[in-house]
This record gives structure tokens, sequence and C-alpha cells, in this order.
């Protein structure tokens, strides 16, 4: 079986960082919705990103994810070594 979590977390940075220039909030429903998957795959591939700090997020009806620092701060060997560590 294929592993799919880096091109999926990449998937994941590349729609917030879109979302946030055109103010549309990212949740991990609407994430998921994009990547064809269930909202707990989200989560999941978020827990590290946000432990890196390539994301970040706020709860409550306003809430959802955020890049945690400038898009172009963000490199894919982060992203890659965050989902990827076993």
């Amino acid at each position: 079986m294929m592993d799919t979590r880096f091109s999926s977390a990449l998937q994941i940075i590349i729609t917030v960082a879109v979302n946030e220039r055109n103010n549309i909030r990212s949740t991990s429903d609407s994430l998921a919705a994009k990547l064809d998957a269930k909202s707990s795959l989200v989560r999941k591939l978020a827990a590290p990103l946000m432990k890196e700090n390539i994301l970040v997020s706020s709860e409550g009806y306003q809430g959802g994810y955020r890049l945690g620092r400038p898009a172009s701060a963000i490199h894919l060997s982060e992203i890659y070594l965050a989902v990827m560590q076993d």
C-alpha cells in the first residue's frame, strides 16, 4: 500500500495557505473534503505539523488551522520529516 502521508500533508499546507490568502477558514472537515478523506486523517496529520509550528490551530466557532509562519519559511523537508516520523 502506498504511503500518502507526505502528499496529503503537503496538500493540507497548500490549501491552508490559499485559504488564508482568501480569508477562508480551514477546518478539519473542509480540508478532509479537499483530500476526499476523513477529518480524523487531517487531525492525525496536523498534529506533527503543529508540533513543528508549521500549522497552528484555534478552537471554537471561528477556529481552524492557519500557517504557523509565513509560507516562504516552510520547507518541503520540514513537512516530510514532521509527518514521516515513525
